[in-house]
């Protein structure tokens, strides 16, 4: 990286930075997350609806910190209409991310036993180590697809180009996040099973982290 360019730790400052601008950006970002686990019960709809949202507002996300950046607004207008038009980009995407998910919720399944539940340890394992490799190969095709194209495969193409023409640059926002992630999904994740305030932590820790490090790789 040439002297004088933001570094990625100077890119997570700008970051925080947007959240003072828009204060709403990180309490979003929570009640997606908490709505989106209420799969269980007669709530499961607002689950579904939750998560039809959440597609469109990852593009939402990074319009926000682009405004941000620029000392623009965002109107409550704009952030439906932005979000409604991402919803399409962002749900392709997941299409193509799901068959990698897929392989490991078949073996749950089948081995699912005829009466009680399955054995749960591998399928997480599997899903994160490919949660891993999905983090730190997207890391640049999520803006991509806000920023510059509407068509996934575009956006692959450029997210591809931008990890091997910007390396090593572009190392933190690649490795940095995922392996946060990774870590946060292993020590948090037995304390949803735990009190009210461990369970609190869990919902909310992870996606603030998230969020934080999606303005980082915005702003590079």
């Amino acid at each position: 990286m040439p002297r004088g360019e933001p570094s990625f730790w100077d890119d997570l400052r700008t970051s925080a930075g947007a959240w003072r601008r828009f204060p709403w950006l990180p309490a979003a970002s929570v009640v997606l997350t908490v709505t989106g686990t209420l799969s269980n019960g007669p709530l499961w709809p607002i689950a579904v609806l939750s998560l039809i949202f959440y597609a469109g507002w990852l593009g939402t996300e990074r319009i926000s910190y682009l405004r941000a950046s620029r000392k623009r607004p965002v109107t409550r207008s704009e952030l439906w209409r932005l979000t409604r038009a991402f919803v399409p980009r962002y749900a392709m995407l997941g299409f193509v991310i799901a068959p990698l998910i897929l392989p490991g919720i078949i073996v749950l399944a089948a081995s699912r036993p005829a009466h009680g539940s399955a054995d749960t340890g591998g399928f997480l394992l599997y899903s994160n180590v490919v949660g891993l490799m999905i983090g730190i190969a997207f890391t640049f095709v999520t803006p991509a697809l806000a920023f510059t194209t509407r068509r996934v495969r575009h956006a692959l193409r450029i997210g591809v180009r931008m990890i091997r023409t910007e390396w090593p640059a572009s190392g933190g926002y690649v490795l940095v996040p995922p392996l946060v992630s990774f870590a946060i999904v292993r020590v948090v994740g037995p304390w949803t099973d735990a009190d009210l305030a461990s369970r609190v932590l869990a919902v909310t820790l992870a996606p603030l982290l998230n969020l934080w490090f999606k303005g980082a790789t915005a702003a590079f």
